[in-house]
C-alpha cells in the first residue's frame, strides 16, 4: 500500500434499512470490514420512541461493528428531524478526527444531516436502485445529485425493470462500479 494514503479505521455507513432485518450486500460487506479491524457503525433511520430529549442506542453486532439507532420524539416536523439527526451526529462525531473515517451512504437522505462533514472517503451505494418504480422517477433528487458530486467511489444496481434516474456516463468523477450479476447470498 502506497505510504502516503493510510486505509481509515473506522466506517460510519448510513442506511434506510434495519441491520437485522434481513442480511444483504450492505450487511455482508460491512461484516468483512469488521473482520479485517475496521471500526463499523451502521447508523440507520430513526425510531420516533424518546420520550424527552432526542438519544442514540448502541447495539454490538460483533467487537468492532456497533448497529446506531437514533431515538427521537414522535410528532416532529421533517425539518425538525433532519435538526435533531445533525445535533446526535455532532454528538457522535464529536471527537472523531475524520481523515480517519469512511462515510458509506446506502441512503442518499442522509446527506441532509451529514452533509458538513468531510470524511477521508465518501462511498455512495445505489442499492435502492432497483426497488423505485418507473413511474415514481420523475429527476434526480438533490441530495443524490450533491451525493454524487462528493462521492469518491459510486456502486450502483444495475435495474431491468426500470429505468435508470441518473445519466452515469456524465457523473461528476470517474469512479463507477456496475453490479450487474447478482450473487447468491448478497443482493
Amino acid at each position: 500500500m502506497n505510504s502516503a494514503f493510510s486505509r481509515p479505521r473506522n466506517i460510519l455507513c448510513f442506511s434506510s434499512q434495519r441491520w437485522d432485518f434481513v442480511m444483504r450486500r450492505p450487511q455482508q460487506l460491512l461484516l468483512r470490514f469488521a473482520e479485517q479491524d475496521t471500526n463499523v457503525y451502521f447508523f440507520e433511520d430513526p425510531l420516533f420512541d424518546a420520550a424527552e430529549e432526542a438519544f442514540l442506542s448502541f447495539g454490538t453486532r460483533s467487537e468492532t461493528l456497533w448497529k446506531v439507532v437514533p431515538h427521537i420524539k414522535p410528532g416532529l416536523t421533517p425539518a425538525e428531524v433532519t435538526s435533531c439527526l445533525a445535533e446526535l451526529l455532532a454528538r457522535f462525531l464529536k471527537h472523531a478526527k475524520l481523515d480517519n473515517w469512511i462515510f458509506w451512504y446506502y441512503t442518499c437522505s442522509a446527506l441532509s444531516f451529514s452533509k458538513n462533514y468531510r470524511p477521508k472517503v465518501v462511498i455512495y451505494d445505489c442499492i435502492d436502485e432497483s426497488a423505485i418504480s418507473a413511474s415514481a422517477i420523475t429527476k434526480v433528487d438533490p441530495l443524490e445529485k450533491e451525493l454524487l458530486k462528493r462521492a469518491d467511489l459510486v456502486f450502483k444496481t444495475v435495474s431491468f425493470h426500470c429505468p435508470v434516474r441518473v445519466d452515469w456516463d456524465n457523473v461528476y468523477h470517474h469512479i463507477v462500479h456496475q453490479i450487474s450479476k447478482v450473487v447468491p447470498g448478497i443482493n
